[in-house]
């Protein structure tokens, strides 16, 4: 059996029960209901076997727990250093700052996961994507964050086994 078709029965047979239990959830415990509930579930989980890329399956879990506690320390110092700067007299000032950041990540999958966490690091925003550039907005022109978003590569190129070199982008400001 080829590598995606065990990836695609894998992902298939792995979303089904969380469908079912969806369905379930939404529903009630109606067994008349699974006449529809089963197809749909089915279709649901063929869905994510088919769109999933298989490379994707290649999770290192410890590291993928150490990017969620990393993810929601920086959520809440996003959310204080944001507010504080909210509240601050010379909040005016400071416009924010656009630039490009190359990203050595070539898995979809790890691609995705890096620009939404990406979005959701202390005043940071990822505007447009191209080929391997981000085009980010920082809101503080002071600390652009690039440090904090390189680690989060790092992090990300970790859960998804991939190789990572942590000297900085030269093409960086």
């Amino acid at each position: 059996m080829q590598r995606e078709s065990r990836s695609f029965l894998l992902v298939t047979g792995v979303t089904l029960i969380p469908s079912l239990g969806l369905w379930f959830l939404l529903t009630g415990v109606d067994l008349q209901s699974l006449v529809v509930g089963i197809p749909f579930a089915l279709l649901a989980s063929a869905a994510c076997g088919w769109l999933l890329d298989p490379d994707s399956l290649r999770v290192h879990w410890p590291s993928a727990f150490r990017f969620l506690v990393y993810f929601i320390g920086q959520s809440l110092l996003g959310t204080y250093r944001v507010g504080l700067m909210a509240l601050q007299q010379d909040a005016g000032t400071r416009t924010g700052v656009l630039y490009r950041y190359h990203t050595q990540l070539q898995n979809r999958s790890a691609r995705v996961l890096f620009v939404n966490a990406v979005s959701l690091l202390p005043g940071t925003l990822v505007v447009d994507i191209a080929a391997d550039h981000l085009l980010i907005h920082s809101i503080d022109t002071r600390d652009t964050g690039q440090a904090g978003i390189r680690d989060c590569e790092a992090l990300v190129a970790r859960v998804f086994r991939l190789p990572f070199d942590p000297s900085p982008d030269p093409s960086l400001p």
